[in-house]
């Protein structure tokens, strides 16, 4: 019964039950906030999928408000809480629909990048936490990974390396730890999908002509999981090393 949104808060009339202590008043109306801000997704989406991840997003950016307000820091849990919620929903959207628009969600991660990189610049590094940081590194790796995952990854390579030295230079951040990113990210993500990289294409073909055909679906239940879950680590292995 103390766990219960708003409702242990008013049973035990603000106090904890042992201690007896006061409790602050903003954890129910954070509760209140969150129970709002799901109704809200729930009207925008109704009974989808999209509600589920919508839901979980806009906790995560209520948890990181309330935190960065008092902190100034971007919880890493956070971080790749919402890369993970992004992720699954192009893979579950993509399976249901058989079509995985990815560009949006490029476009999406460059622009925050771009942002960042706009605010390093103007602020001169005062602007951006060590939060911040990590989550930069999380956007590099994980829409490096998505966008190798759909187009060949040496020339997204290519075109990153210009972006990445000017976020070193500004974020202070050594371009090491960028470059192993942007390569972790170009190299794993090759892996999540049919055409993400030549052994893929000549794997499915070769398959498909001994007659054992691989769809799109198949494919991705079995890559996209273990693809998730090595990026992840990855990207932890980075922050434990260089951050």
């Amino acid at each position: 019964a103390d766990l219960v949104p708003v409702f242990s808060f008013l049973f035990l009339r603000g106090r904890c039950r042992y201690c007896k202590a006061e409790l602050s008043l903003q954890y129910p109306l954070i509760e209140v906030t969150n129970a709002l801000l799901w109704l809200i997704c729930y009207y925008r989406f109704g009974d989808s999928v999209r509600t589920v991840f919508a839901c979980g997003l806009a906790s995560i950016l209520l948890v990181i408000s309330v935190i960065d307000e008092r902190t100034q820091i971007i919880p890493l849990g956070c971080n790749i809480g919402i890369v993970l919620l992004a992720t699954l929903k192009i893979i579950v959207e993509g399976i249901q629909t058989s079509s995985f628009e990815v560009v949006p969600y490029l476009i999406g991660g460059i622009s925050v990048s771009g942002f960042l990189l706009l605010v390093l610049l103007f602020t001169g590094g005062e602007g951006i936490g060590g939060g911040d940081v990590k989550l930069m590194i999380a956007i590099i790796v994980w829409v490096s990974a998505i966008a190798s995952a759909f187009v060949d990854n040496i020339p997204f390579a290519a075109t990153m390396v210009p972006v990445i030295k000017n976020l070193a230079v500004a974020s202070g951040t050594p371009i090491s730890t960028l470059a192993w990113a942007l390569a972790i990210g170009t190299d794993i993500g090759g892996s999540a999908t049919p055409r993400g990289a030549s052994a893929n294409v000549v794997g499915t073909s070769v398959a498909a002509k001994s007659g054992y055909p691989i769809s799109w679906g198949r494919y991705l239940k079995t890559s996209a999981p273990a693809t998730i879950i090595v990026v992840t680590i990855s990207m932890l292995m980075i922050f434990a090393r260089y951050l």
